[in-house]
């Protein structure tokens, strides 16, 4: 008897599986993501404890667009198990796709509480962390940028684009020492970086005409 048969019986007729056996299916449909919504949503209401079918069903809810239904399984999984840290990492990928980074950053925060040494989970809160505060610095609401910036580089001290943001969001606020000293911590990174030689021009202009 071949798989299909195996799992949904010969003629449209269903036959007895087993959630594993509908999993396994399921992430074989890499081209066919309705198909493994079927074979999940089937495995699931066999046994709905199932935090690695929620994960997987929430991935393919992902990839047919539907976001909202992707974070309800991703809940799910992490009701069942709140150390299931790919669950948190998915949650924190989608929340931060939705421009809901501090949400985002709680769900990496997790993941790290559980792997603490993860390079995803870290370089995710380093970005949340890093559009945070580009949102704040597009908003001029600059003190916030500035203390946004500070804790995405926490996480990355080597992280030029927050350095040289940083440094903008300094010279905004007619601090341009700090931000000479924030352009120089991105040029020590990439020294070849325009905008923070440009940036750093800039801020020693407006320095010397101060004195």
């Amino acid at each position: 008897m071949g798989v299909l048969e195996r799992l949904f019986g010969k003629g449209g007729e269903e036959s007895q599986q087993t959630p594993d056996e509908l999993h396994a299916f399921a992430l074989k449909q890499t081209g066919n993501p309705e198909e493994a919504l079927r074979c999940l949503t089937k495995a699931l209401g066999i046994d709905p404890e199932r935090p690695d079918i929620w994960l997987d069903k929430g991935n393919v809810l992902h990839i047919l667009g539907s976001d909202k239904e992707a974070m309800r399984c991703y809940d799910r999984a992490l009701d069942i198990d709140a150390r299931f840290y790919q669950a948190w990492c998915n949650k924190g990928n989608l929340l931060f796709a939705s421009e809901r980074y501090q949400e985002a950053r709680e769900c990496y925060d997790k993941a790290l509480e559980i792997k603490p040494a993860d390079e995803k989970a870290k370089q995710g809160k380093r970005d949340a962390w890093y559009n945070q505060a580009n949102a704040a610095l597009r908003a001029k609401r600059l003190e916030e940028a500035i203390e946004a910036y500070d804790r995405a580089l926490e996480v990355d001290t080597r992280f030029c684009e927050a350095w040289a943001n940083k440094a903008a969001a300094f010279g905004g606020l007619g601090r341009h020492r700090e931000a000479i000293e924030s352009y120089d911590a991105a040029l020590e990174i990439n020294p070849s970086d325009r905008l923070a030689q440009e940036g750093k021009r800039i801020a020693q202009s407006f320095l010397e005409g101060e004195k």
